[in-house]
């Protein structure tokens, strides 16, 4: 039996390409981040997130899971590649959805101007890679991969709550 067809690889893989979202044909890292959009827009409007601790846990579940997914997933993929090394698979989106999902953090009760927001920073920050960003990447294997769109969705949830309420008329 190979690596790639044993059921925790296939496992690893679903939660590593964000349920195949990542195998969009262009665009991956956006169409994992618009997918976990969705997703959260359909929880939230289910009542599953209704809460900032809410908002956590679906956090915490995507960050655990996807960093032991996509280590699992890397392994396989290093131990089949001739070279010995993979940096970031463009199939690989969970990353994406964690750093959305934390974008998301601030928009849970700003409504959905706020998450599009959300939405369009997360991706020019992730794309642009800007100071701490671009250097949390070089970091090994699943650790870069998620570390740089983790900082992504902080640095967006901060600039969404800093942000909104003045472009809002709050303050």
């Amino acid at each position: 039996m190979s690596a790639k067809t044993k059921p925790v690889f296939i496992s690893s893989r679903i939660i590593a390409t964000g349920f195949f979202s990542g195998y969009a044909p262009y665009l991956s890292g956006t169409a994992g981040s618009l997918v976990l959009l969705l997703l959260w827009v359909l929880l939230k409007s289910a009542g599953v997130i209704t809460s900032h601790f809410e908002q956590l846990l679906f956090i915490l579940l995507i960050t655990v899971a996807g960093t032991l997914a996509t280590g699992v997933y890397l392994k396989v993929l290093i131990k089949e590649n001739p070279a010995g090394k993979i940096n970031d698979p463009k199939e690989v989106v969970i990353d994406e959805w964690a750093g959305m999902a934390i974008s998301l953090f601030s928009a849970l009760y700003y409504g959905p101007v706020a998450a599009i927001i959300a939405f369009v920073i997360f991706r020019l920050l992730d794309i642009w890679k800007p100071g701490p960003i671009g250097i949390v990447e070089k970091l090994p294997a699943e650790w870069g991969i998620m570390a740089d769109d983790i900082l992504a969705g902080i640095v967006t949830a901060a600039l969404v709550s800093l942000l909104w309420p003045k472009v809002c008329g709050m303050y």
